[in-house]
């Protein structure tokens, strides 16, 4: 079941790279509803990699998250196995006091029976002479200080067997006493250690576990960070084909406008146009409009570049055969690519660069830097001024 989860992932971060070879196909002629659809499909991919991006995100903090999980339990063996030492020690050490007690014990046992045989001699010995022999032994006796010497005796014989005895039966008992704590505290440890074997045990079944975690979320981190590259990949296979038939595009508007130019060539031909001075207060709408076509269109150009692109658009402006406003000129049915592919709105709504900005404001200010009305990608086909990779004319 994991064999399969885990090809079910491998197939998912590969099918991005499937689909960009079954869909990367550059015809021979672009029209404007391919390039809107291949917009389209590169914000459609460009969301997708967002998602597994914050995927990989997610999977990331859960590999941390499970690292710091295994430092903690790596740390809880060490505390048990420390613990289990000094239980086997304390173990040890009372089995050892159990030992010599139990040694004493059998001591005392020998001592009390030894006492014992010794006092039954000298009560029968005793009893045996009876009351006869006591009475010889008084009337034998010289005064009757000897005989109460003689009772004394043997009433201290009585009293140290009795006092002797119950010695001996206290050391006896304190003994067995002692004995049965220590094999009480002995249980105590067993059972202390055995629930630490069992936490032991808990803990390194735990971390088999989490160890296991990892290592499955580390495969499925390498997975997503091949589905992010797969997804960039695509990304920018898309926007070199958008580029492809832009391109296209503009290679056969070009191609409509200077066979219009012949056809008008042919016709009489009436005096060159004189472009008018500059007069225009730019609004901060039209800077962030003509802001936002530099950048479509010069973004990635120097900022001469990008002056020259304001700049046509200024001398449309000044023009008579092109709307007097910044915005009538950028919205203008079929001259700029970016505002019918939608790039421009995108733009203008996020607004543009510090440098299209800036430059936007100089050609407003006045600092036009070329006359032409067109500027196109440079091919070699069109003669004009070339700034960077665009030719303008």
């Amino acid at each position: 079941m994991k064999m399969r989860r885990l090809q079910k992932k491998k197939w998912m971060a590969a099918w991005p790279v499937i689909v960009l070879f079954l869909t990367i196909y550059i015809p021979s002629a672009a029209s404007q509803e391919q390039i809107d659809e291949t917009k389209q499909a590169i914000d459609a991919l460009e969301g997708q990699r967002q998602e597994a991006d914050q995927r990989l995100s997610a999977l990331w903090k859960d590999a941390a998250y499970l690292d710091g999980r295994i430092k903690d339990l790596n740390g809880q063996l060490a505390a048990l196995a420390e613990e289990l030492t000094r239980l086997e020690e304390e173990i040890r050490g009372k089995e050892e006091t159990i030992l010599v007690n139990e040694a004493l014990l059998v001591k005392a046992r020998e001592k009390e029976k030894e006492q014992y045989e010794d006092m039954k001699l000298r009560i029968r010995f005793l009893y045996e002479r009876g009351d006869t022999e006591l009475l010889e032994q008084f009337f034998a006796a010289e005064s009757i200080s000897d005989f109460l010497n003689f009772g004394e005796y043997v009433e201290s014989v009585h009293s140290y067997d009795r006092q002797m005895l119950a010695e001996y039966r206290s050391t006896k008992e304190k003994i067995i006493q002692t004995e049965e704590t220590l094999l009480a505290e002995r249980e105590a440890l067993m059972a202390d250690q055995d629930l630490m074997e069992e936490k032991q045990r808990e803990a390194q079944a735990v971390l088999a576990q989490v160890q296991e975690n990892l290592s499955d979320t580390q495969g499925q981190i390498s997975l997503a960070e091949n589905e992010v590259a797969a997804y960039d990949e695509q990304i920018r296979q898309q926007k070199a084909y958008e580029a492809e038939l832009e391109r296209q595009k503009e290679e056969a508007e070009e191609q409509a406008r200077r066979e219009k130019e012949q056809q008008e060539q042919q016709k009489p031909q009436k005096p060159a146009e004189e472009l008018p001075p500059l007069e225009i207060e730019g609004t901060a709408d039209d800077t962030a409009m003509l802001a936002a076509l530099i950048e479509c269109e010069a973004g990635g150009e120097s900022y001469e570049g990008q002056l020259a692109v304001g700049s046509v658009v200024l001398n449309r402006v000044r023009s008579s055969r092109f709307p007097n406003t910044v915005m009538g000129v950028i919205y203008q049915s079929g001259q700029f690519t970016p505002v019918a592919s939608g790039r421009f709105a995108t733009v203008l709504s996020r607004g543009a660069s510090g440098s299209c900005v800036q430059a936007a404001r100089e050609v407003l200010g006045g600092n036009l830097t070329l006359d032409c009305l067109y500027f196109r990608v440079n091919t070699g086909t069109i003669d004009g001024i070339v700034i960077g990779n665009h030719v303008f004319y």
